[in-house]
C-alpha cells in the first residue's frame, strides 16, 4: 500500500491512499477547526502500535473517515469511507465505502513518517501552504512509534 501526499496549498491537502489496483483521493480543506494532517500523524502512530482509530477529513461539504485497525498479527485493516455533509456524528450506515486494503502498520507508519520528513525543515511554509502549524509534536510521537 501507498500513501501519498500529492497537494498542499492554499489550505488544502490531496491524500492519496494506493493498493494494488485501488486508488482513493481524500480531499481536505483547513476549515472546520481540526488539522487533519496532524490527525493523521496520530493515526500513523496508532497503526504502528496495532491500535484502531479514525480520522476526519473534512472538505465542502463532504467529508471523508480514514481508519486503521489491527487484523492479524503485524497488519493493519485501512478502510476510507465518504460521506456528503461534515457531520462528524452520522453513522457509518450513511456512507460510501470507497478504499479498503491491508498492509503492515510499520509500513503505513513509515509511509506517513515521509510526508512529514519532506516538511520538517520547512515548516513555516508548510503553515503557510496550510494554515495550520507544523504538526512537531505529532511528528515526534510518529518517530518514537517507528523506532520502538
Amino acid at each position: 500500500m501507498k500513501v501519498r501526499l500529492e497537494r498542499l496549498d492554499a489550505g488544502w491537502a490531496v491524500l492519496e491512499l494506493e493498493a494494488h489496483e485501488n486508488l482513493c483521493q481524500i480531499q481536505a480543506s483547513f476549515v472546520g477547526g481540526r488539522d487533519s494532517l496532524e490527525d493523521l500523524a496520530h493515526l500513523a502512530t496508532s497503526a504502528r502500535r496495532s491500535t484502531p482509530m479514525e480520522v476526519w477529513f473534512e472538505g465542502e461539504p463532504h467529508q471523508y473517515r480514514l481508519a486503521v485497525e489491527p487484523c492479524a498479527t503485524d497488519l493493519i485493516s485501512v478502510s476510507v469511507h465518504w460521506f456528503r455533509f461534515r457531520v462528524r456524528t452520522q453513522p457509518k450506515v450513511l456512507s460510501e465505502p470507497v478504499f479498503a486494503a491491508q498492509c503492515a502498520g510499520v509500513d503505513f507508519a513509515r509511509q506517513v513518517r515521509n510526508i512529514f520528513s519532506s516538511w520538517k525543515n520547512q515548516a513555516n511554509e508548510y503553515e503557510r501552504r496550510w494554515h495550520h502549524p507544523f504538526p512537531a509534536r505529532a511528528f515526534g510521537l510518529l518517530e518514537e512509534a517507528i523506532a520502538s
